[in-house]
């Protein structure tokens, strides 16, 4: 079991921070383990200088970390300081850790207290009756359900690559390209991975069909494949005369550069 790394706090919660007093989600299995459909992390260093908010979902039993915000620094800064605290996987698995000991204590009546303290009074309702739920699927796994997220590791599927991730992708890409920021960058950010691993998510976006082909050696997307594949012979034609022009003056130049060494000669 990770521990926390020193100079950190970490809070775990249901629902994105968005959403979290819209609906509370379903649980859902993961490996051994029963989680909220949707969860969010919110760590920050102690001397509270910025928040981070982790959103993870689990989707066909595996717990993927889907965004990153960040309440103050850019969300490339803010990833650098923590992975710099602690390997993302570390992060992941206490987040997991922290959802299912939040599961196993929580009560109904004291969050619907604490929801009319709030304000909020008006989904005290809503999350009893999803508390319950929660109560009644987690009788059936017993009080070890903490103990197998502390003890036993959610093993990540590796190559699986769904069409509605690489559809997500592309939204991300094109918008980062509008915006006229780097767009494999972006990604990245967003999903909190690799450049090199955003990359390969863009290559098989484009080779669904999800995402159009670049136009040129540096990214982006055109908009119209067809059109741009017929445009592309007239193109060339029009910069080839340019070439030859730039090849014939670079050879009368080292001709003349050549006959004015004979005359000195």
């Amino acid at each position: 079991m990770p521990t926390l790394p020193e100079g950190w706090t970490l809070n775990v919660l249901a629902g994105w921070p968005l959403d979290q007093f819209a609906h509370w989600p379903p649980l859902e299995r993961a490996g051994n383990v029963l989680l909220p459909e949707s969860f969010t992390g919110i760590a920050h260093p102690d001397d509270q200088s910025d928040v981070l908010f982790l959103c993870f979902r689990v989707n066909e039993g595996e717990v993927q970390l889907t965004t990153v915000m960040s309440s103050r620094s850019d969300v490339h800064t803010a990833l650098d300081r923590l992975r710099r605290a602690a390997p993302m996987d570390t992060w992941r698995r206490l987040c997991i850790v922290g959802m299912a000991r939040f599961l196993a204590t929580a009560d109904p009546e004291e969050m619907a207290q604490e929801d009319a303290q709030l304000g909020i009074g008006g989904m005290r309702s809503q999350w009893e009756e999803a508390a319950r739920t929660w109560q009644s699927q987690l009788q059936g796994w017993g009080k070890q359900n903490a103990e197998r997220a502390e003890q036993e590791p959610i093993r990540r599927k590796r190559n699986r690559i769904t069409r509605d991730h690489l559809e997500q992708v592309a939204t991300v890409y094109r918008q980062a390209d509008a915006d006229g920021a780097p767009p494999t960058k972006a990604v990245a950010e967003h999903f909190a991975t690799s450049h090199s691993t955003a990359a390969k998510w863009v290559s098989q976006a484009r080779k669904e069909g999800i995402l159009g082909p670049p136009p040129g050696s540096r990214g982006g997307e055109v908009s119209n494949p067809a059109a741009a594949a017929a445009a592309r012979p007239i193109a060339e034609a029009a910069v080839r005369p340019l070439a030859n022009r730039v090849r014939k003056a670079v050879a009368d130049s080292m001709r003349q550069q050549r006959q004015a060494g004979e005359g000195e000669e």
